[in-house]
């Protein structure tokens, strides 16, 4: 299952990802569970590139990514 999102190189703001279809098939069994992958659809280009910070990130705590779970127990 592919899930796109174009990510602006200049852009300084959140990105999201809707992945509820994706973690729904992963559960039912209907996908095969091999993780997320975040690449470029053109590996190609040149001089292109969008920096993601990681959990460590300490410069500006605030700029850490996160995992957001919206849930109902049915």
């Amino acid at each position: 299952m592919e899930i796109t999102n174009s990510v602006s190189p200049a852009g300084a703001t959140w990105e999201s990802w809707d992945i509820d279809t994706l973690v729904q098939g992963w559960l039912d069994g209907t996908i095969t569970n091999y993780g997320a992958l975040l690449k470029d659809t053109d590996e190609s280009s040149v001089d292109t590139y969008v920096y993601f910070r990681t959990s460590d990130y300490t410069t500006d705590t605030t700029k850490r990514p996160k995992l957001v779970l919206a849930y109902y127990i049915p």
